[in-house]
């Protein structure tokens, strides 16, 4: 009976692994088309244009559309906007839904018990969540990174004659994702139609919790309406994201020796476990053996998990 198991679950993963790849490759063209089309469409009205930003092109999945009856997914196309994963939404759903059974099918294979199955299902189905998280909070440290940079490139221009659109337009060309994809972005929007503070509002929606990214967004949209010295308020923002920056690089080095106790810390069980399994496996045989040892592993990995989490929120400082 275990051998069929494993044969199945083998075939369920390497499957599962082919879709996966063939949807990201067709995702990966659908999702440009479809962000742009969205920044095109106008907001339904003042309360719901939040919801009409990122559910106006009309084609959401099966998944996305039960789910949507129930809870309000604007935040989760949001963070894939933001993190510029090629996925749909409702291939997320899926994805989560598929990595949560290939848990459930681990589980139940190493513990032989009913009890892991729903901690495992919550456990697959966030990786691909976190994933998306990680990619989105990369994604804005580069960004944060490069902004000073494009702000200076920017004022040159200006200085020079050159207009704004002009200006973004050689930000776009000289630089790397994600800021140089974002600003030519806000071009090709404007450069079909859209109007200027639309364009740039869109790209303050996917990076929200980034202050800097409010701050310029509001001094190009307040010096289009009512004028004012641009390049100087552009070395201002430039100067305080710089900064902000350098600020962040000493508390990280400054809070270093926390982290990595931290980790220290919340591997030393796992270690102690590995070396007592290479020493002496009838002593560790137990947890996976007898029924109260495999309640005993299940409770450590919960707190494990759960000790590494807090360690995590007590050594992070947010500036």
């Amino acid at each position: 009976m275990i051998p069929l198991v494993i044969a199945v679950f083998f075939f369920i993963l390497v499957l599962f692994f082919g879709v996966s790849v063939y949807y990201l490759i067709k995702d990966k063209e659908a999702r440009e088309k479809e962000k742009m089309l969205k920044a095109l469409i106008p907001e339904v009205s003042e309360n719901n244009g939040a919801d009409s930003f990122y559910s106006a092109g009309g084609n959401e999945g099966k998944a996305q559309k039960i789910l949507g009856r129930f809870l309000d997914l604007t935040s989760l196309e949001s963070l894939l906007m933001a993190s510029n994963v090629p996925l749909s939404l409702d291939r997320l759903l899926v994805l989560g839904l598929g990595t949560g059974t290939i848990f459930v099918l681990i589980a139940v294979i190493i513990f032989r018990s009913a009890y892991p199955v729903l901690p495992a299902i919550a456990a697959g189905v966030v990786i691909p969540f976190l994933y998306v998280v990680y990619r989105k909070k990369k994604r804005e440290e580069t960004l944060v990174e490069q902004l000073p940079d494009a702000l200076d490139m920017i004022v040159r221009a200006l200085r020079i004659g050159q207009s704004v659109d002009g200006a973004l337009r050689e930000v776009a060309r000289s630089f790397s994702a994600p800021l140089g994809t974002e600003i030519k972005t806000i071009y090709d929007e404007m450069s079909v139609g859209l109007p200027f503070e639309k364009a740039f509002r869109n790209f303050e929606r996917k990076f929200s919790n980034i202050p800097e990214v409010k701050i310029l967004v509001t001094a190009f949209i307040i010096q289009r309406e009512t004028g004012g010295n641009l390049t100087g308020i552009l070395d201002g923002v430039a100067k305080t994201v710089r900064e902000r920056f350098q600020l962040k690089r000493q508390i990280k080095v400054l809070t270093a020796e926390g982290r990595l106790s931290a980790i220290i810390l919340g591997l030393l069980p796992v270690g102690f476990l590995l070396a007592a399994w290479v020493f002496n496996k009838e002593y560790t045989s137990i947890l996976f053996t007898d029924p109260t040892g495999k309640k005993i592993l299940f409770l450590a990995i919960l707190f494990e998990a759960a000790g590494f989490t807090v360690m995590r929120i007590m050594s992070r400082i947010r500036v």
